[in-house]
């Protein structure tokens, strides 16, 4: 087994791996792998086939690590080699399925600690079942993906969980990037990922001062209504303490299928092994 930058293999190598361990591993988090971050990954190869793939990405609050095993050899170290290699700086972020305890245990030996649960919610429903949404600001595709970043950070500064999507991964034109606009100024933005029978939001937003006006419904509500058209569902993430919110998403139908412990690591990365 052989730890190296994942530019030595193909992108599609490591979503094929990433795929047999969603298909194999229920409690695995999906994740989508995008050039960026194929530019900054480390992958484990064995025999000639990816077998673990660990990156890093810059969110609000810190950067997130990504680390995947395939089941069947994550108690040969591969997972702890990955770690290794990544060169983070400042906060680290990470999150694992509750029920994942071997996961949770990996990063509590490296002095991560439990921010909170993330509830992942899930709408699937028909054109009929989309709530009615105020056309209280004009949407249209983001074309200028470094506005569309500008006004995620902006809008999502006082929120958590942070958005799933950072600068580099918007920059990637495969994404279903939607901004609102009110005054001739951008105020809001829906950004999310197709996958297999949904979308994944990464980043739903209002910026503080339009808040109120329905703005995020209007964004959401548009998402659903080509989810349903497609016969695809929506997925979203959300605190389990802001009941706000969850009022909000379970009001618009969403039901929340799966819970998500969320750590944070305040320090570096090399320091992790304990004195001696």
């Amino acid at each position: 087994m052989h730890i190296q930058p994942a530019s030595t293999v193909s992108i599609e190598d490591i979503r094929r791996c990433l795929e047999t361990i969603e298909r194999r591993d229920p409690l695995a988090i999906p994740v989508d792998f995008s050039e960026p971050d194929h530019r900054r990954a480390w992958v484990a190869v064995s025999q000639g086939e990816v077998i673990g793939i660990a990156w890093l990405r810059t969110l609000v609050g810190g950067q997130r690590v990504e680390i995947r095993v395939v089941p069947g050899r994550r108690r040969d170290g591969i997972g702890g080699a990955l770690f290794e290699r990544l060169s983070p700086t400042g906060p680290l972020l990470a999150s694992c399925d509750a029920a994942q305890l071997n996961v949770r245990r990996f990063l509590e030996a490296r002095r991560f600690e439990p921010m909170g649960v993330i509830f992942v919610q899930r709408w699937d429903g028909d054109a009929a079942d989309v709530p009615r949404a105020f056309d209280t600001a004009h949407l249209a595709d983001a074309d200028d993906r470094a506005l569309a970043a500008q006004v995620l950070d902006m809008a999502s500064a006082d929120t958590w969980p942070p958005p799933l999507f950072d600068r580099e991964t918007l920059s990637d034109r495969t994404l279903r990037v939607r901004m609102a606009w009110r005054d001739d100024r951008p105020v809001g933005i829906c950004a999310a990922r197709h996958g297999p029978g949904a979308w994944t939001i990464g980043g739903l937003a209002v910026v503080p001062a339009a808040r109120g006006f329905g703005i995020g419904r209007q964004l959401l509500c548009e998402l659903m209504r080509r989810a349903a058209d497609d016969g695809d569902g929506v997925v979203l993430r959300v605190s389990h303490t802001d009941e706000r919110v969850l009022g909000w998403t379970g009001q618009l139908g969403f039901w929340t299928c799966r819970s998500w412990v969320s750590y944070r690591r305040a320090s570096a990365l090399r320091d992790h092994r304990a004195p001696g």
